[in-house]
């Protein structure tokens, strides 16, 4: 990338730090860090890309120790990374062709940041002046904002351990459940009980809930993209699991996605619902059966379902 193109990033991220502050209100520190590199590479006309503790040290006038900046500043690379897809859409959306990234090295002793630019990829992010009419735009949430073991799911390349487990865990759950019903009604069959009767009700009670789930993660290779179990994702925002294949990778990934948007009809929040058929749409959390939305997580657009 040229110059040209860091300056060009860094505006991007100083727009964004602008949108998230109408938002959220006062920035954190690991806000203010990112603000004033990408003052310094604006300054230097964008010849300036790597930085130290140092440069940002001098520039601190706050209360706040250096070990908490130094904390944030070796998180910088990866809270960049987690913020990808909306700095994208900050991009885009302000008519810019690139967007910040970074990363932290390890230098002579001191810890680097190395501040580049990507290109927007505008197959995968509309602009908002580009989103079809009557459609939709999702806003897909950072990891960070997932659970721990969401996190890791983040991403993960399906290869032939992963798939193995997974058959294990799906089929070995399931067939450890029927045996343990087959087993419960053999004693409530011959032997008679209320303890035995009211176990094997809950048991199939506990099975047919079970099945539901664990329908949606036996069709994923299928359908390519499921919703997860609010079990297993708590409060979070409705979650999807995505199959996908990258362009130049021969297994297929794992994602995990948080996505929501904003209804054009009444303006409520629209997250992520599965219909019977376990097919996942956006629904309207003010009018969630009349305001609903496809997902289509390739193009990050939904349309009016009928």
């Amino acid at each position: 990338m040229s110059n040209q193109d860091n300056v060009l990033a860094a505006r991007v991220g100083l727009k964004w730090l602008e949108e998230q502050q109408k938002v959220a209100g006062n920035r954190t520190r690991i806000h203010r860090l990112f603000q004033q590199i990408c003052e310094q590479v604006i300054a230097a006309a964008g010849a300036k890309t790597s930085f130290v503790i140092k440069d940002i040290l001098e520039s601190e006038h706050e209360s706040e120790s250096g070990s908490q900046v130094r904390k944030k500043f070796k998180e910088l690379g990866e809270w960049l990374s987690e913020r990808a897809d909306v700095l994208a859409e900050s991009a885009v959306d302000n008519n810019f062709k690139v967007y910040p990234t970074g990363q932290v090295t390890k230098g002579d002793r001191v810890l680097v940041f190395i501040f580049s630019a990507r290109d927007v990829d505008l197959r995968f992010t509309p602009s908002k002046n580009d989103i079809p009419e009557g459609a939709i735009r999702y806003t897909f949430e950072t990891r960070r904002e997932l659970n721990m073991w969401l996190r890791w799911l983040y991403g993960a390349q399906l290869g032939l351990i992963p798939a193995i487990l997974i058959v294990v865990l799906l089929f070995g759950f399931s067939g450890f459940m029927i045996l343990l019903i087959i087993g419960s009604l053999y004693s409530a069959v011959y032997q008679p009980s209320i303890y035995n009767w009211l176990l094997t009700t809950l048991l199939i009670i506990v099975s047919a809930k079970f099945y539901k789930h664990w329908r949606r993660f036996y069709e994923l290779p299928e359908r390519r993209v499921v919703l997860m179990p609010d079990l297993l994702t708590g409060r979070l925002t409705p979650t999807a699991l995505v199959l996908h294949h990258q362009d130049d990778e021969r297994l297929p990934r794992l994602n995990v996605i948080a996505a929501t948007s904003t209804c054009p009809v009444c303006g409520g929040k629209i997250v992520l619902r599965a219909d019977k058929d376990n097919r996942v749409y956006g629904a309207c959390t003010v009018n969630p059966n009349e305001h609903t939305f496809s997902f289509d997580y390739t193009k990050k657009l939904g349309w009016r379902r009928n």
